[in-house]
């Protein structure tokens, strides 16, 4: 299997969608106001170790 990074976006799109149900501490807060969950994901982009490329990264990505 490939890396994420490595695949096409819609490849990516398609393996990280629905990830959030592996996560042993994760509650939906608005559970009941989303009807397509399954297609939603967590994307993990940097944390307090991170390098100066993840930190980057994790910038020009847009909030939605």
């Amino acid at each position: 299997m490939s890396m994420i990074g490595e695949m096409t976006l819609e490849d990516a799109a398609r393996e990280a969608a629905g990830n959030w149900r592996s996560w042993t501490c994760f509650v939906w807060d608005r559970e009941r106001e989303i009807d397509d969950r399954e297609s939603w994901s967590i994307i993990y982009t940097h944390n307090r170790d991170s390098g100066l490329l993840d930190q980057s990264n994790a910038e020009v990505i847009p909030e939605p």
